[in-house]
């Protein structure tokens, strides 16, 4: 395995496309990365439309006593959102808990 390793470091360093043929999972190629790489999106936009298509006709029925998974107040008496999980956070809880774990040049391009 150690030979593996090794052919996989040498050709991150000479080729990145061979390293990608030999790659099972993006996880193994991400810590050979910069950490300014660009990494293209994963999913085409069909694909994605495909889904949101999909989420358009669900719903769920929400109950006046359901809490925000964040601060634990009622989520009928301001904006929320649903995930499909179920679970529910106000949007300014979700915004704030979000913001928490960006980076700051990520967050300064937040909307305030």
């Amino acid at each position: 395995m150690e030979l593996y390793e090794e052919a996989v470091d040498l050709a991150l360093k000479v080729d990145i496309n061979l390293a990608k043929l030999n790659a099972d999972m993006l996880e193994d190629i991400l810590p050979f990365f910069d950490e300014f790489v660009t990494i293209d999106h994963f999913k085409g936009a069909k694909e994605i439309r495909a889904e949101i298509n999909v989420f358009r006709n669900k719903y769920s029925v929400v109950k006046a006593n359901q809490k925000c998974s964040i601060c634990d107040f009622t989520v009928m008496n301001q904006a929320f959102y649903m995930f499909p999980c179920t679970h529910m956070f106000h949007a300014d809880c979700l915004i704030n808990e979000v913001q928490l774990h960006m980076n700051a040049h990520v967050s300064r391009r937040l909307p305030h």
